[in-house]
């Protein structure tokens, strides 16, 4: 008797396992009788409340969205950071950008967003110490300071000094005598020059800086030569050129957040 009802056990365990029918009917009967049977215990009020709650709050507040003050950069892209080697000051690092489809920029991808928070934060910071080359700017920047120092040639034969404030007055006069027009007029256009560059590189720095937070360059590479590091840009529209700049071992610590015993010599 035992063997026999032993081999129907078996036999409806095979069969079940082979067709799921039990399963499946008891699934059958459970939702046929599920509208009839009472909604109680704990797991019923959550389900109940989040039904309530969906009925009342409108669909836009109920789908999760990116936040609507995050850079473009952050919000539209995907960001990623490679550097090698991997440990340490390194020898070359970059930061990619990859365009995220439209439908898919307005969800939330946490590990995006922060990954992208991270390296927006980072290549701006790269950006900021970063050493543009005045070439294209010198040629510009002389010819505004030529303008304007055009009216500080002085007529040095009329200088003179007062003996009073100056003792050793022959000495000095000589020497002021000695320096001709020119000279001083070459002086202000230098130093004219050397303004004007600097306000041009501030401008171009603080342009790009305004484009990587917008979105509009995909790479930023960096790359150690000798003593430095130098660094190049490209925007995603390929009709604009790359930019080039250079980097301090010191700035490259400092980005990366390296002491400066770990910098290498």
């Amino acid at each position: 008797m035992i063997g026999v009802l032993g081999c129907l056990v078996l036999g409806a365990g095979y069969a079940e396992y082979r067709t799921n029918f039990f399963a499946e009917s008891l699934g059958s009967y459970l939702a046929g009788t599920n509208p009839g049977r009472p909604s109680a215990g704990r797991l019923w009020e959550i389900i109940t409340s989040e039904e309530i709650a969906r009925s009342t709050l409108p669909d836009s507040q109920l789908v999760e969205r990116a936040p609507s003050d995050l850079p473009p950069l952050v919000r539209n892209h995907r960001l990623s950071f490679e550097r090698i080697p991997q440990e340490g000051i390194p020898g070359y690092f970059a930061i990619l950008v990859e365009i995220v489809p439209p439908e898919q920029q307005k969800e939330v991808d946490a590990g995006r967003l922060v990954d992208g928070t991270r390296l927006h934060r980072l290549g701006l910071a790269t950006l900021s110490k970063a050493a543009f080359d005045p070439g294209p700017y010198l040629s510009d920047a002389r010819k505004k300071a030529t303008e304007m120092g055009s009216g500080f040639a002085l007529p040095l034969t009329e200088v003179t000094v007062d003996t009073t404030l100056a003792p050793d007055s022959s000495q000095t006069e000589e020497t002021l005598r000695a320096l001709s027009p020119d000279s001083i007029a070459a002086s202000v256009v230098e130093t004219f020059t050397a303004v004007i560059l600097e306000e041009r590189l501030d401008e171009l720095r603080n342009h790009i800086r305004s484009d990587w937070t917008q979105g509009l360059i995909s790479q930023l590479f960096v790359n150690r030569a000798l003593g430095v590091y130098q660094g190049e840009l490209y925007y995603s529209d390929p009709s604009k050129p790359s930019v080039v700049f250079a980097l301090t071992t010191e700035d490259v610590s400092a980005i990366l957040g390296f002491s400066a015993e770990e910098a290498p010599r």
